[in-house]
């Protein structure tokens, strides 16, 4: 009988993560070619929110408010965490309708969501700042002992930046974990 041990497991982990990414992008798709709309753009185009002066006993009041013009759409990122004094090894995917999917490598755990309205427009405006690919231009700073790395790829942003660097220096680059960070288990 063969033994399996913590590194296969870990394969094993990896491997069911990324054929339950696989199932998830591939259900994400449910548009028809005659529909009007796609779901992200529909989530897009409206936004509805909740008076908070509502009275007690009657309807809350609902508005929708059209699209801002200059909205910056999301797109396509793989974020991978690792390092630390424990050793993680995590996994971002952020799909352009604003769903994501965590996968844990060392417990060998996935976890989908979906950001709101206003992280996903965020996330999105901060992906599309000009001064965000300028900082991914900088060099990073060598090894980190105990600190966490970050690589982070769109089609148009690719950057590696770790915890020790000082996050003066990058500030849409710090910006942009926090809020990635924020809004979900990474």
């Amino acid at each position: 009988m063969r033994h399996i041990t913590h590194g296969h497991v870990r394969v094993y982990g990896l491997v069911a993560g990324v054929v339950t990414v696989a199932a998830l992008v591939g259900c994400s798709s449910t548009g028809t070619p005659d529909s009007s709309a796609s779901p992200s753009t529909s989530a897009a185009s409206t936004s509805t929110s909740t008076s908070p002066t509502a009275t007690a006993g009657g309807p809350a009041q609902t508005t929708t408010k059209p699209p801002t013009g200059g909205s910056a759409k999301m797109v396509q990122v793989v974020m991978t965490k690792t390092g630390g004094i424990t050793g993680i090894n995590q996994r971002l995917l952020i799909q352009p309708d604003a769903t994501w999917i965590f996968i844990d490598g060392k417990a060998g755990t996935s976890q989908p969501g979906t950001f709101t309205d206003a992280q996903a427009s965020m996330i999105a405006g901060i992906i599309a700042d000009p001064a965000l690919k300028a900082e991914s231009q900088m060099s990073s700073s060598g090894v980190c002992s105990d600190g966490f790395a970050y690589n982070f790829q769109t089609q148009a942003v690719q950057f590696k930046y770790n915890s020790c660097t000082a996050a003066a220096s990058r500030p849409t680059i710090t910006k942009l974990l926090r809020a990635i960070e924020d809004a979900t288990p990474l």
